[in-house]
């Protein structure tokens, strides 16, 4: 046989080991990405039937076995949201409030641009807000609260919702005694909503500060 020959069967056979091998890892694949649809469609159901804690431990499980994958997003759109949704909402029910505040932020994004779901992202945004200004505030250091505040800066919110966050922010801001940078989101709260409620306790802290210091200070005034 010459050269020629042996090249041309070499190739042959290259191809053909190749092809054979496309075929069997995408029928692994197949097989194995229908084997974990059907384990979502499961925990899906178990979260949609009131099983949550099961659903919560049997999804971890999945997870911790395929970290690569994003798992929900083998389920079809609409059942992929609605499980990030119950997920993040056992997630809040089990303390897990960093996991929650994720994966409702998620979902927020997911249903941009989606008309007829915008019920469910002003859900989402509700809870977003609810936890970052109550659970995880409680919860977390005041540096990473300020990170899960700003981030809840970059949703569509009202004037007043912008103002409890920047307000939340400036709560922070005191503990650790940044008092400037307190003062300067404090201000930007007042400026969308010069009546926010439950404001007078900072607002004391601040002008006693400035006061005791020398350091001369204004409030944004009301418009």
């Amino acid at each position: 046989m010459t050269d020629s020959e042996k090249k041309s069967n070499y190739d042959r056979l290259l191809r053909f080991n190749h092809t054979t091998r496309y075929y069997k890892d995408r029928h692994d694949l197949e097989k194995d990405n229908s084997s974990l649809r059907d384990q979502l469609k499961k925990i899906l159901s178990d979260l949609l039937n009131n099983k949550g804690a099961k659903a919560l431990k049997n999804y971890e499980s999945l997870r911790e076995e395929n970290k690569e994958c994003d798992l929900p997003a083998l389920l079809g759109l609409k059942d992929y949201v609605d499980c990030m949704f119950l997920l993040a909402e056992e997630y809040e029910r089990q303390g897990s409030y960093e996991l929650a505040f994720t994966w409702y932020e998620h979902v927020y994004n997911k249903e941009i641009g989606n008309p007829g779901r915008q019920y469910l992202r002003e859900e989402m945004k509700d809870r977003i807000i609810r936890l970052s200004c109550k659970n995880l505030l409680k919860r977390v250091q005041p540096n990473l609260a300020i990170t899960y505040l700003k981030k809840v800066l970059t949703l569509s919110l009202t004037k007043n919702e912008e103002a409890l966050i920047y307000k939340k922010i400036a709560d922070c801001q005191l503990t650790f005694g940044d008092w400037n940078g307190s003062m300067a989101n404090f201000n930007k709260a007042l400026s969308l909503c010069p009546n926010l409620k439950g404001t007078q306790k900072l607002r004391e802290k601040l002008k006693n500060h400035f006061l005791q210091n020398n350091i001369s200070y204004k409030f944004a005034s009301c418009r």
